[in-house]
C-alpha cells in the first residue's frame, strides 16, 4: 500500500507519481477499488493548498484522467469520500462496469446518473426490460435506465421491477434512490440475496 511519511500537514499529496500509478495499476489488476479526495479544482484552491502544505496540487485535467485511467472514483469532498468507501465495503463487485438505477423520483434519478456516468456506464436497458418496466409503470414515470418507477416503489411491483433490472445483462449492479418503510428494504434485501 501507498504510504504516507510523517504525520504532518505538509506530507499531504501525492509525492512519488510513479510509485502511485504502480500502485493503483496493481489495485486495478486485482480489482480492488480506490477512491480519492484531491483537492485544488479552482485557481483559488490550488493557491490556498500552496500556502497550507508548500506544494502544488498538480493540474485537475491531468489528475482526472489519470484517475479514469487507472480506475480510481474520485470523491467530490469528505462526506462522499466516507459514504463511497462505506458502500464499497457492503456492496458485492459488480459483474461488468454498468448501472442500472431505480427510483421514485425522475428528479433523484437524473441526479444519480450524473453521479454514476462519470465512473461506470448507465445504458439503455434490453427491449424486453423496457416492455416489462413499461407494463407496470403503465406509461407514468420512465420505463428506461434511469427507471423513475414512481410511486410503484412502494408496492409489490418493486419485486419485479428489481428482478427485471437485475437479470437484465446490460447491468453489472444496481443503484437505488428509494425511501420508504419497513416492507420496501427488505424486498430490496430479498432481491439483493436472490
Amino acid at each position: 500500500a501507498l504510504q504516507v511519511k510523517g504525520d504532518s500537514m505538509k506530507d499531504e499529496g501525492i509525492k512519488d507519481g510513479d510509485k502511485f500509478r504502480r500502485v493503483a495499476e496493481e489495485a486495478l489488476r486485482l480489482g480492488k477499488p480506490i477512491v480519492a479526495l484531491k483537492v485544488g479544482r479552482s485557481a483559488a484552491a490550488q493557491k490556498a493548498a500552496m500556502s497550507h502544505t508548500a506544494s502544488m496540487t498538480g493540474s485537475d485535467e491531468v489528475i482526472d484522467a489519470l484517475f479514469k485511467q487507472l480506475g480510481i472514483t474520485r470523491a467530490e469532498d469528505w462526506d462522499e469520500l466516507l459514504e463511497i468507501g462505506a458502500c464499497l465495503v457492503k456492496a458485492h463487485p459488480f459483474k461488468k462496469k454498468t448501472v442500472a438505477i431505480i427510483s421514485s423520483s425522475g428528479g433523484v434519478a437524473t441526479q444519480l446518473s450524473d453521479k454514476c456516468e462519470p465512473v461506470v456506464g448507465v445504458p439503455t436497458p434490453s427491449p424486453a426490460t423496457c416492455q416489462g418496466l413499461d407494463r407496470i409503470l403503465q406509461g407514468f414515470g420512465s420505463a428506461s435506465n434511469p427507471a423513475d418507477i414512481t410511486g410503484r416503489a412502494l408496492t409489490p411491483d418493486l419485486d419485479t421491477i428489481l428482478q427485471l433490472m437485475i437479470a437484465d445483462d446490460a447491468f453489472g449492479g444496481l443503484v437505488l434512490g428509494l425511501s420508504g418503510p419497513d416492507d420496501q428494504a427488505k424486498r430490496i434485501i430479498k432481491a439483493a440475496d436472490g
